[in-house]
Parts: structure tokens; C-alpha cells; sequence
């Protein structure tokens, strides 16, 4: 999650230059940089609502890690992120497998 922003596609370019296969969650995969992304070798662009935990776990089958990152400044809300925090670790639960997190 956040590989369309600055830190999150720092990690997802370095995973790829090192020959791993990514998945880059995004809210919008019609957005110009998912579809950047969607053109990297090794890169599947998925959608997820980090608001929405059964659209993370759709999002987050078959993965063996997650990399997750929200967008504080979106809302400046701390309560709000920390409840997309909640979702993404729930997600990650029921999907199951991780070996990263």
C-alpha cells in the first residue's frame, strides 16, 4: 500500500530492481501513476480501500508481504489512520501466509 506516493514507490522500485515480484495496492488504478506502475515489469496494480478491509483481503491474497503505508496529510486525521492501520492488520490476518510485514 502507497506505492503511488513517494515512499511507498521508493520500496516498490528497489523490490523490483532486486527481481521481486510486487503488488501495488492503490485506491484508483485508473490514476496516472498506477498506471506508471501497471507498466513495470514484475508489477500487478490492484484496488483497495484501506477504509474497506474485505477489499484489502481481496487485495492482499496470495501475497507473502505487505509494505503498508497511509496518507496522513489526506485527512490529517490520527484517529482515521490509525483505524486504516487496524484494517490493514485484520486484512492481513484473515488473508494469512505473510512471512514481511
Amino acid at each position: 500500500l502507497g506505492a503511488t506516493g513517494q515512499q511507498g514507490g521508493a520500496v516498490l522500485r528497489a523490490l523490483v530492481a532486486k527481481g521481486v515480484s510486487v503488488v501495488a495496492i492503490t485506491r484508483n488504478p485508473s490514476s496516472e501513476k498506477a498506471k506508471v506502475l501497471a507498466g513495470l515489469s514484475k508489477v500487478e496494480v490492484r484496488q483497495a480501500d484501506l477504509d474497506d478491509q474485505k477489499s484489502l483481503e481481496a487485495a492482499f491474497n496470495g501475497c507473502d508481504g505487505a509494505f503498508v503505508v497511509t496518507d496522513f496529510w489526506e485527512g490529517m486525521d490520527p484517529n482515521k489512520e490509525m483505524k486504516q492501520y487496524e484494517n490493514c492488520a485484520n486484512a492481513l490476518k484473515a488473508v494469512g501466509g505473510m512471512k514481511h510485514i
